[in-house]
């Protein structure tokens, strides 16, 4: 399950023009008896497939509250679980006027 704001506005809104976004990030994996099923690691992604963001994590309920400059014009996360070297899952962006 993956959930998170921007600036107080669920994924998949515009959030207006800030000057740094400010995440709230929550992501569960229900399935507690897989130890390879824990969150690894999650990134921000903006334009062009660049790194805006990211955090390693050994867990399968994490709450991540970064803050970033808004210097770019969207934002979605991806996110990795056990030992895998690709994502997971990813989530609706963000966008930025």
């Amino acid at each position: 399950q993956i959930q998170y704001k921007a600036n107080g506005q669920w994924m998949g809104s515009i959030i207006g023009k800030p000057s740094t976004v400010n995440f709230d990030i929550n992501i569960s994996d229900p399935d507690t008896t897989n130890v390879a099923d824990k969150i690894k690691k999650v990134e921000i992604i903006t334009e062009g497939g660049a790194i805006a963001a990211t955090q390693t994590f050994d867990s399968h309920s994490i709450n991540w509250t970064p803050s970033i400059a808004a210097t770019k014009k969207y934002y979605f996360l991806k996110i990795y679980n056990g030992e895998r070297t690709t994502y997971t899952a990813a989530a609706a962006p963000v966008w930025v006027e």
